[in-house]
C-alpha cells in the first residue's frame, strides 16, 4: 500500500509483492464492497507492528469489523474503531503477540438462520443453544426482521434465542435494511415470497459481489418457482404469494441454496441444482432439514 492514495482491493487471486511491516493511517482503504478485507488486515496486524486504516468509505458488514475487534480483545490486543458511520472512520490495532489461553466460540449465527428462517417459514419451532440476540455477529438481524414477519422471537433460560413461527402465516416485513448483513439476503427473499405482502430489501448492493450475484440469483430463484421479485440498484423487491415447483440453480452460492432448501420445505417439487455448493460452509444442511422435516 502506497501512503496517501485510496487502495482498491480486488478479488483473489492475488500475487502479494511486498510486505511492509506497518501500515499509516495515510493508507485510505476502500470499503464500500465488502469489510473482508479490513477483518484480514486487523488480524494480520499485531504481528506486523500494528496498523492505522483510514477508512475511504463508509463500511459495509460492519458488525464483522466489531466482531473482529473483539476477538482481539480477547487474545490482548486492544483493537480501536471509529467513526464507522461515514467515510473518513478509522481503524487502529496495536502491536502485539496475540495470546488465549481458553476461548468459548459460540455457534455461526449464519448456520443459525437457516434454521430460525425453517421455525418462522413452517409455523414451528427453532432454538440454537449459546446463541442469542446479544451475540454480535450480524446474522442475528434476522431475529428482528422475523419478529415484523410475525414470528414471536423469545429468551430461553440460557438467553438463546428462541423462534416461534406464526400458525397464520408469514407477514411482508416492509423495508429492511440488509446493508450489514448481506449473507441474509437470499433467506429474506425466500420468506418473503412465502408472506403475505411486500418486503424491500435494501442497502445491499454490495450483496451482488459475493459468491453470486445475489440479487439476481435470489430473484431468479423466486422467479423460477412463480414468484414475483423486482431487482433495484441496491435491492430487491418481493410481492408474496402461492409458489409453484421447479427447478432451482444454486449459481455456485451456498446461500442460495439454503434459501433453496427452505422454500422446499413448505413447496412440494422443488429441485435443485449445483446443491454441492453447500459443502463450503455446511455440508450436511440439506441432509439435516431433510431429517427435521420427517423426510
Amino acid at each position: 500500500m502506497l501512503p496517501g492514495r485510496t487502495h482498491t482491493l480486488f478479488a483473489p487471486p492475488i500475487t502479494v509483492r511486498e510486505l511492509l511491516t506497518h501500515a499509516t493511517s495515510d493508507d485510505a482503504v476502500g470499503c464500500r464492497t465488502s469489510s473482508q478485507h479490513l477483518t484480514a488486515l486487523m488480524l494480520l496486524a499485531p504481528r506486523l507492528g500494528g496498523l492505522a486504516l483510514t477508512l475511504a468509505d463508509r463500511p459495509v458488514s460492519r458488525p464483522y469489523l466489531r466482531l473482529t475487534a473483539d476477538l482481539l480483545a480477547r487474545f490482548g490486543i486492544a483493537a480501536r474503531l471509529s467513526g464507522l458511520e461515514t467515510p473518513g472512520g478509522l481503524i487502529e490495532v496495536p502491536a502485539g503477540a496475540p495470546a488465549c489461553s481458553r476461548l468459548s466460540i459460540e455457534p455461526d449465527a449464519s448456520a443459525a438462520a437457516a434454521w430460525w428462517a425453517a421455525a418462522a417459514l413452517t409455523g414451528g419451532e427453532a432454538v440454537i443453544q449459546g446463541l442469542g440476540r446479544e451475540s454480535a455477529q450480524a446474522d442475528v438481524a434476522l431475529l428482528g426482521v422475523l419478529e415484523r414477519m410475525g414470528a414471536r422471537v423469545e429468551s430461553a433460560a440460557d438467553a438463546s434465542a428462541l423462534v416461534r413461527g406464526p400458525r397464520a402465516g408469514l407477514v411482508g416485513a416492509g423495508e429492511v435494511d440488509l446493508g450489514d448483513a448481506p449473507d441474509l439476503v437470499p433467506l429474506v427473499a425466500a420468506l418473503a415470497a412465502r408472506a403475505h405482502g411486500r418486503t424491500h430489501i435494501l442497502g445491499v448492493a454490495h450483496a451482488r459481489g459475493k459468491e453470486s450475484d445475489r440479487l439476481a440469483s435470489s430473484a431468479a430463484l423466486l422467479a423460477a418457482l412463480g414468484g414475483r421479485a423486482e431487482l433495484r440498484p441496491d435491492g430487491l423487491v418481493v410481492e408474496g404469494g402461492p409458489l409453484h415447483e421447479g427447478v432451482v440453480q444454486a449459481a455456485g452460492d451456498h446461500r442460495i441454496a439454503f434459501a433453496a432448501g427452505l422454500l422446499g420445505l413448505v413447496v412440494p417439487g422443488v429441485v435443485l441444482h449445483g446443491a454441492r455448493v453447500i459443502s463450503k460452509s455446511y455440508p450436511t444442511f440439506l441432509d439435516e432439514l431433510a431429517r427435521a422435516a420427517g423426510g
